[in-house]
């Protein structure tokens, strides 16, 4: 009983090695962590040395002034007692009014004599004070800087030669700065992999040319002509123009691209074509707002996922990737000529056209789409009310023959169901006769229900016509083999 209880007193946390104690502090904020000086002797000297600070002036419940003292105390005690350790990494969340503060001036300074190598200054007010010239020299000049993120801050023209020989990533957001300095940034970047160009203003155009870069994000840019000249190592690319008037935007060969992301852009059908082409590793596409784009051809030979999303112009849509998994649509009726993909495919559409004014032309339309996606192996469908998805009995007949190929089925409905549940698991049971799981969902009443039907107890419950299950497996295994030799002729040609 005296040993346990001997055994409870121990200290075990300050017998912790001074790095682990860094670790630990460097996952807290300045404010949080600065109040482990009160622990002991020993709390306090690790306080003030630890290589990561994170002073946050914006989740607090601290006054300004009250955080502005703190602030400068912190760099008075680390100057006089540990002005020769090095600063891992320094974050600055704060409020800054039109001037820079000071104080966060001199902090940033200190950090940089002691060759930090990741700096984050982000100022949430409502001005976008200017970085002093003694500052920005100082930043842009780093030798040790990896990664450096400046959000809501105004750079002017600097003045020294720029270098950042170690810098990797780099993120403006919601800055001012002009083109030719933006220029000059860009290219003292010798070594840099990742950029991103969130909400940047006093811009015009964008020209950017690098041998390193790997991912590259230009998002809400506005009044911007957007020009990628050359990166043959881009991996990842994500362009988002401004909803009004949109980007004039110019890309090259990326040879090496894998993701690629158009949000709002003012790309043509033939532009998004040429990419697809001069880009045969593309394996994730998204296309989003996109509204000159009107007859669209995905051909990509290691295409996996492609999300199609609100293109108002868009009529016609034609898939042809072996290897797509994951296809995701959202937008009114459109035609999909065809879909080659892969067995593995999960299918997800969102209708949004709620004007069924003819009914015929609705269910015509409904047909069709499904019939083009009955291959999938998981087929899902959010629409908003079950009369969307219940074709009428007086109309079957004329919508013959029923969609056999699909196994998988998941419905959403918005608008709440009453008392159409079993007619519309009976509607879709008609369209698809096959089925083996259905899951219906209407998350505004808080209904699911999930159905399993037995493989030899498939009904045609309106079709004048049988199929074997044996017959659909082997028409699905010729389909699959005529698209991998299609593919291995296109390849040795």
């Amino acid at each position: 009983m005296e040993a346990q209880k001997q055994f409870s007193n121990v200290d075990r946390i300050s017998e912790l090695p001074d790095s682990l104690c860094h670790h630990i502090l460097s996952f807290l904020s300045a404010i949080d962590a600065g109040g482990t000086v009160f622990l002991s002797r020993r709390w306090r000297s690790l306080w003030y040395s630890v290589p990561v600070y994170f002073f946050d002036g914006f989740f607090n419940s601290w006054s300004q002034s009250k955080f502005s003292m703190f602030f400068k105390e912190t760099l008075i005690c680390r100057q006089r007692y540990f002005n020769y350790l090095s600063i891992h990494k320094f974050r600055l969340r704060m409020k800054m009014s039109r001037d820079f503060d000071s104080s966060a001036l001199h902090w940033i300074l200190f950090a940089l004599k002691t060759n930090v190598k990741k700096l984050f200054i982000n100022n949430y007010g409502n001005n976008c004070p200017t970085i002093p010239s003694i500052l920005s020299d100082a930043i842009f000049t780093a030798r040790s800087i990896t990664k450096l993120d400046i959000v809501c801050l105004s750079i002017e023209e600097i003045s020294v030669s720029l270098s950042l020989p170690s810098l990797q990533k780099l993120s403006l957001s919601s800055t001012s700065i002009s083109d030719s300095t933006l220029q000059k940034l860009l290219s003292a970047c010798s070594v840099v992999r990742k950029v991103s160009l969130y909400s940047l203003c006093g811009l015009e155009k964008i020209k950017i040319s690098s041998e390193t870069l790997e991912e590259l994000t230009i998002s809400q840019c506005p009044d911007i002509e957007f020009f990628l000249d050359y990166a043959p190592n881009v991996k990842f690319f994500a362009f988002e123009a401004m909803r009004i008037g949109g980007n004039k935007i110019g890309i090259s060969v990326f040879r090496k691209l894998t993701t690629l992301t158009l949000i709002d852009a003012r790309v043509t059908d033939s532009m998004v074509a040429n990419l697809l082409f001069q880009n045969p590793l593309l394996e994730k596409l998204v296309l989003v707002n996109c509204d000159i784009i009107e007859k669209l051809l995905i051909a990509s030979p290691n295409l996996g996922s492609f999300s199609l999303r609100s293109c108002s112009s868009l009529v016609e849509v034609k898939i042809d990737a072996p290897n797509l998994q994951e296809l995701e649509y959202r937008g009114e009726f459109i035609t999909f000529s065809s879909v080659i993909s892969s067995p593995l495919l999960e299918a997800t559409i969102y209708l949004e056209d709620y004007s069924r004014s003819s009914l015929t032309i609705w269910y015509a339309k409904l047909k069709d789409l499904f019939e083009k996606l009955q291959y999938s192996k998981t087929l899902s469908v959010a629409c908003f009310e079950e009369l969307d998805l219940i074709i009428p009995g007086k109309m079957r007949k004329s919508l013959l023959p029923q969609l056999h190929a699909l196994k998988h089925l998941k419905v959403e409905i918005n608008k709440p169901l009453g008392d159409n549940g079993g007619k519309l698991e009976k509607g879709l049971r008609w369209m698809f006769p096959c089925l083996r799981t259905l899951d219906i969902r209407c998350y505004q009443q808080n209904f699911e229900e999930h159905y399993e039907y037995k493989e030899d107890n498939h009904q045609l419950l309106g079709g004048n016509a049988g199929i074997s299950l044996e017959s659909i497996q082997f028409r699905e295994l010729i389909r699959w083999l005529f698209i991998k030799f299609r593919w291995l002729f296109i390849k040795l040609m």
